[in-house]
């Protein structure tokens, strides 16, 4: 496909992947090992500003050939193999998935966007989740969480595991108003606890099995009964003006999402750069002293 020959002369690292684009200002990211604490970057982001829709055989209407744009997160646990194989295969099985799950306009094209999602989620986790595979080396121990949020018009479809959010804020008579799109799958959920206590798992600590804080992510063979790798899923309408952060634990576990809005509000409003915003936010989360990977990024709509 000719997204992914783009890809090949994108600008990329070993942590991020930002396809090339006209200059704006709509992007900003940032990225950070936090070395002090952390031996090694498990956090991986990607932004591909156009991203193929799915194909769409009953109509050849411009809007649905409009491209997406696709924002990912992923923050990997017990090593960094699992969240950079996800940050690398997930968007090719995204990409498959649309190309076949079809659509047309309205709902039924929002259900088949999400469906797709699905899809490359549970075809990321069957591939690290293999035992006898070209992953092996990918240990038992190892996983990710992953969020993936596709935006297109007024509307924004996320799918996530584990707690790498996506929140979309928008101003109201001067106020920022804050609303989640993803669901951070924790032991402190209530509803996450007891499906891995009814599968026969055991929370100790607050963790699974005494070891794991995030109860849904990719990988993790040792513990795949518990650990399942179904996303959450949400389809969700947006305005113009507004704009939307991704981010993994590293933010969201030093700033609540309100916090993370004013900064925006208040980098926007002084003309700053979205890489700029981004910059302060994470300078707000290490003056806290944070001791995680941070990755993080903004879309202004």
């Amino acid at each position: 496909m000719a997204f992914f020959l783009e890809v090949a002369q994108s600008i990329l690292s070993t942590v991020g992947l930002v396809e090339e684009a006209p200059e704006t200002n709509l992007f900003g990211s940032c990225i950070e090992q936090n070395a002090r604490h952390r031996p090694t970057q498990e956090d991986f982001m990607s932004i591909h500003p156009t991203f193929p829709p799915p194909a769409t055989s009953s109509s050849t209407s411009s809007t649905l050939q409009e491209p997406f744009t696709l924002l990912s997160i992923y923050d990997g646990h017990g090593g960094a193999d699992a969240a950079r194989f996800a940050s690398e295969k997930l968007p090719t099985f995204l990409a498959d998935s649309m190309s076949v799950s079809g659509g047309v306009a309205g709902d039924e094209e929002g259900d088949s966007v999400l469906l797709a999602l699905s899809a490359a989620y549970d075809k990321t986790d069957m591939e690290l989740s293999k035992i006898d595979s070209l992953y092996e080396d990918i240990s038992l121990q190892q996983g990710t969480c992953a969020t993936n949020v596709l935006v297109r018009g007024g509307l924004i479809y996320t799918a996530n595991v584990g707690d790498s959010d996506c929140c979309y804020y928008e101003v109201k008579d001067g106020k920022v108003e804050a609303k989640m799109l993803t669901v951070p799958h924790r032991c402190s959920n209530e509803a996450e606890a007891k499906r891995i206590k009814d599968a026969g798992g055991f929370i100790f600590r607050n963790r699974v099995s005494g070891t794991l804080a995030v109860t849904r992510a990719l990988g993790h063979r040792d513990e795949k009964e518990f650990i399942t790798g179904t996303p959450y899923l949400s389809k969700t309408k947006v305005n113009e003006g507004g704009w939307i952060v991704v981010a993994s634990d590293g933010i969201w576990d030093y700033l609540d999402k309100d916090e993370v809005g004013e900064v925006v509000k208040t980098g926007k409003d002084e003309g700053a750069s979205a890489d700029a915003i981004c910059e302060r936010i994470k300078d707000k989360v290490m003056k806290k002293y944070s001791k995680d990977n941070i990755a993080l990024i903004l879309m202004f709509l």
